[in-house]
This record gives C-alpha cells, sequence and structure tokens, in this order.
C-alpha cells in the first residue's frame, strides 16, 4: 500500500488527486526517475489550492512531478495510461473514467473517513464521510478487482457521528485504505 521503492521500475505513471501537505510530498516525490508523478487538484477547493502553492518546490526539486489543476472530471484524462491513481479523503463515484485512465493491472487506491456502519447515504454530504462497503461495490461494480485494505488510519475511538471538519475530531477520524486492480 506504498508508493516507494516496492514499485520503483514497475510504476512510471502514478496519479494521485486531492493530497495535502507532506503526503502528497511523500508520495510524488518517490515516483521512479524515469517516471511521473502527477498529483491532480480539482479547480475552486480552497485545500486544492494550498497544496499547489506548495507543489511548486517539489516540482523544482523533482522534475519527474508535474502538478496538474482541472475540474474534476476534465482531471481524469490523460495522454497516456497510468499505473497507479489515488484518490484520498474525496471519493466519488469517477470509477469508469479512472477504470478508462489506468493501465491493465493498475492500482485504483481510495483513502477516506469511515461512516458508521449503516450510516444513511446523506452522510457523504452531511459528515463528509462514507462507508468503505459503499465504495468497495462502487468501484467492483465498475470492473476492479478488489485487492487489499489497509488500517493504518483506522481509530476505534472517533464515534463517526462529526463532520469530519468539526475541531473534536479534525485530524484524527477513522479513515480506510481500499486498493483495487484493474484486471490485466
Amino acid at each position: 500500500m506504498r508508493v516507494d521503492g516496492r514499485y520503483r521500475g514497475s510504476m512510471n505513471r502514478l496519479l494521485a488527486t486531492i493530497l495535502g501537505g507532506a503526503f502528497a510530498g511523500s508520495a510524488m516525490a518517490q515516483a521512479p526517475d524515469a517516471g511521473c508523478g502527477l498529483p491532480s487538484q480539482p479547480e475552486g477547493i480552497p485545500a486544492a489550492q494550498r497544496f499547489s502553492r506548495g507543489a511548486a518546490g517539489l516540482c523544482r526539486t523533482h522534475p519527474n512531478v508535474t502538478v496538474t489543476t482541472a475540474a474534476a472530471l476534465e482531471g481524469l484524462k490523460f495522454p497516456e495510461k497510468l499505473d497507479l491513481f489515488w484518490i484520498s479523503q474525496n471519493y466519488h463515484d469517477f470509477n469508469r473514467a479512472v477504470y478508462s485512465a489506468l493501465k491493465p493491472g493498475g492500482v485504483y487506491v481510495i483513502l477516506d473517513h469511515s461512516a458508521a456502519p449503516d450510516a444513511p447515504a446523506n452522510v457523504t454530504e452531511t459528515l463528509h464521510r462514507i462507508e468503505s462497503s459503499t465504495v468497495r461495490r462502487e468501484v467492483e461494480a465498475a470492473g476492479f478487482k478488489f485487492d487489499s485494505e489497509s488500517a493504518i488510519f483506522a481509530n476505534p475511538a472517533d464515534p463517526r457521528t462529526a463532520k469530519v471538519f468539526d475541531q473534536s475530531i479534525r485530524g484524527h477520524t477513522d479513515q480506510f485504505i481500499l486498493k483495487f486492480r484493474k484486471p490485466k
């Protein structure tokens, strides 16, 4: 579940969308020297604007990294197929577009804030959370095969009842990571 030396030489085109801070820098800086990291940020989102401003230094020190800003669906169009598509804390059902953007065998990783089990569908709007089972069902319906999951960002102390931006839980939410593969 990491973008590092384990993938060197086998993944040359990496895309991560809605990334922030140190994570974006470390993930994209690990793109193989012969490859290209493509952090993509949707237009009009304040966090994306902050990231894009901060990414200038990363681009200067890592010439294989290119930061793009585009409308959400426009940001899913690339001149060549990708090896990895990573979306953090902003899952949307763009799964068919991601499927088209990836090479056969490509990896799709989703990190997002966990909703409580059996939470109503509107928690994506009201709390900015989603059940991992919902994500898995939607992604598999687009043709991806489930590969693995990680609980590295799990927080059982999060009651999953507050909006993720609420100061009582911000930065400490229960999160999941799901990894899928496009069939070869």
